[in-house]
């Protein structure tokens, strides 16, 4: 009976996402749209159709609107409690994997290859800037990543910790106030 359930709601699905799966298709195999583009690195390690990733990962909807473009979309297709800044202005690298998101917001000058998020991160504005995010970089549950500031490459931020300052490449920040606990391979206790 389960098995009925779920294979009705992703035929439901299908017909309704038909018409975003044919702007998907215009942006990337008609245009060539880098940005859309990205979609098929954020899709790759789950290995299944834009359906059923859809289906089974509903905010993901929300990454796909952002690649295509088109923020308003999800007021015909649907939307999520998860928020990712609809400028363009805003670089988004490909690989962006995330692990039921609810409540998390992500607003930055631009964020790299590889972000890894949890639920009820925040990137975000503080006193007028915004972060830059470099690549592969993991954000913990309730992590905040606040103001005009620099996250390096390779980054771990522990959970429900508060970054308002510029972390260093290949680092691990924990706590609030934050501290890096790990730099380079090597245990330290450095303060932000």
């Amino acid at each position: 009976m389960k098995d009925l359930y779920y294979s009705l709601i992703i035929i439901i699905d299908f017909f309704r996402l038909w018409p975003l799966y044919l702007i998907l298709f215009y942006k990337t195999r008609i245009r060539k749209d880098k940005e859309a583009l990205k979609w098929f690195e954020d899709i790759a390690p789950f290995r299944l159709s834009m359906f059923r990733l859809l289906a089974e990962r509903p905010y993901y909807k929300m990454v796909l609107y952002r690649r295509v473009g088109g923020v308003k979309l999800r007021w015909f297709f649907g939307s999520y409690l998860l928020s990712i800044n609809g400028r363009h202005s805003m670089k988004l690298g490909g690989g962006l994997h995330m692990d039921h998101p609810h409540g998390s917001h992500l607003n930055a000058k631009s964020i790299g290859k590889n972000l890894s998020i949890k639920h009820n991160v925040t990137v975000g504005n503080a006193k007028g800037g915004t972060p830059v995010i470099g690549d592969n970089v993991a954000l913990g549950c309730g992590a905040c990543v606040l103001g005009d500031i620099t996250v390096g490459n390779n980054v771990k931020i522990g959970a429900n910790c508060v970054v308002v300052k510029d972390v260093p490449d290949n680092a691990t920040v924990v706590g609030n106030p934050a501290y890096i606990v790990k730099l380079n391979g090597e245990r330290v206790h450095i303060k932000l």
